[in-house]
């Protein structure tokens, strides 16, 4: 079941971390660090270990950027319906960082969790509910985090009825436990989310440390499905083929089983058959306890025949260009640097290759190594690329008076070997899961062999789904 997407299931009921174990940075396993401003996407390495400035033989977890974003620990649930501890420390370098943890969150679909934390910069650490009603009781604790200063937390939930009561207290680090609750509040009714996670907004470093959380009951088994990480909604059409996923929770060992039409069916794998399936799913945990989910999508994917154009001259194409305008959308490029790391380049075109809107690196690629490549799009001005599990998206804008949907029905593959004894070679190439029957290679060279490939005569405004894998 290697295509079930993180969270596997929890990881019993209980976590703890002091990131000792980690050098900096680095990215310990099981937090999913969601995209600023595009939440469903991960952006790995975005919250990463660090040296603690007030120690440099501690190790901590946080994120040095000011983008407003969350990190969740997707491995394990820590459920409303059962007693929850949860401890640990944070820091901030300055009073415009805020910072916060989250429980029973279910961000980013929907957006709802409890958050404890200075979330502006004339605030007191407090307890916040969001999406989840209004607190009732008191919510505020009083104080204020001094910047460059530990301080440390204790948060207790428990049901009451059919509502929660959350307590907390803060302190210095360097100060005794208060012995009272400073937060004492209510809701009236259990958050559906399981959740924990720490939040960053603003300037200045957000540092977190000797997380730990304990919950005194196992949580029910639960099982949803996913297509490119992002929730299926029953009833929803696609014009390319999709790889549907699962997110399946409860105690390990978790046992998954998929279905298809009503037929066996592996889960990642991916469907192409037009017309609407039917995606049935069941988890079972240690304890026996079982969940299940179905949703229905529609595949619509335009029948069309692809020509194929080869170039082997950047002049060529330029020439094409030229004839067309240059009405090109938009441009995904994937950079092997050396031997050691590779990134990947979204940006509208015709931005200039120095000047990427969307960028990341990703860890070394072996040479001579094959991986697979999946670009998707649904329409509107979002476009996503994933190689060898490194994912990005890029917005991408058309050119005045144009529209992307409906408004363009090719693409070209480049593939440029642009360094002594370098080679480049796209194999397997299929659009929306039918084979293209070309591949592009550009053979060990002195540097600068190129090979493009212009594929024409599809409608690919609505959507498609292109794979297939470089070496």
């Amino acid at each position: 079941m290697a295509a079930v997407t993180a969270p596997l299931g929890a990881q019993g009921l209980s976590y703890s971390d002091d990131f000792e174990s980690y050098g900096t940075p680095d990215d310990p396993p099981g937090w999913f660090d969601s995209a600023p401003g595009n939440p469903t996407q991960e952006a790995p390495g975005l919250y990463q270990t660090a040296t603690d400035p007030a120690d440099a033989a501690n190790v901590a977890f946080g994120k040095q950027s000011a983008s407003n974003s969350f990190t969740h620990l997707r491995t394990h649930s820590f459920p409303a319906t059962a007693e929850l501890e949860l401890t640990g420390q944070f820091r901030r370098s300055k009073d415009s960082a805020l910072f916060g943890v989250t429980l029973f969150s279910s961000f980013p679909t929907p957006q709802s969790y409890l958050r404890f934390g200075q979330s502006s910069s004339g605030c007191n650490v407090r307890l916040e509910a969001v999406g989840l009603g209004a607190l009732s009781g008191d919510f505020d604790s009083g104080v204020r985090v001094e910047r460059n200063r530990w301080y440390r937390f204790r948060i207790l939930s428990e049901p009451a009825g059919a509502g929660l009561r959350v307590r907390a207290r803060v302190w210095a680090a360097d100060g005794a436990e208060p012995s009272y609750w400073q937060i004492d509040a209510g809701l009236a009714a259990q958050p559906a989310g399981s959740w924990i996670g720490l939040w960053g907004s603003g300037a200045g470093q957000k540092l977190w440390d000797d997380l730990a959380a304990t919950s005194t009951v196992s949580a029910p088994p639960s099982v949803r499905w996913f297509e490119e990480g992002i929730a299926l909604v029953g009833g929803a059409t696609f014009a390319r083929s999709i790889t549907p996923t699962v997110e399946a929770t409860g105690e390990p060992p978790l046992d998954v089983e998929a279905t298809l039409d009503g037929e066996p069916w592996d889960l990642g794998s991916e469907v192409s058959t037009n017309g609407t399936h039917l995606l049935f799913a069941s988890v079972t945990d240690a304890r026996g306890a079982t969940a299940t989910a179905t949703v229905a999508v529609t595949l619509a994917i335009p029948e069309c025949t692809l020509a194929a154009t080869r170039f082997t001259e950047d002049a060529a194409f330029d020439a094409l260009l030229a004839a067309r305008d240059g009405a090109y959308r938009a441009n995904a490029e994937i950079r092997v640097g050396g031997v050691a790391t590779w990134e990947l380049d979204l940006r509208p075109a015709p931005a200039a290759p120095v000047d990427p809107s969307s960028t990341a690196q990703f860890d070394p690629w072996p040479n001579g190594d094959a991986v697979e490549f999946r670009m998707i799009y649904d329409g509107g001005d979002a476009l996503r690329v994933s190689l060898a599990g490194g994912d990005l998206a890029a917005a991408v804008t058309p050119p005045a008076g144009t529209a992307l949907v409906g408004d363009f029905d090719d693409f070209l593959l480049r593939a440029a070997a642009l360094a002594s004894g370098a080679s480049a070679r796209f194999e397997e190439l299929a659009l929306n899961g039918r084979p293209i029957g070309e591949s592009l290679a550009a053979p060990l060279a002195t540097g600068g062999d190129l090979d493009l490939l212009l594929l024409s005569g599809c409608e690919l405004g609505g959507g498609f789904s292109l794979t297939g894998r470089i070496r």
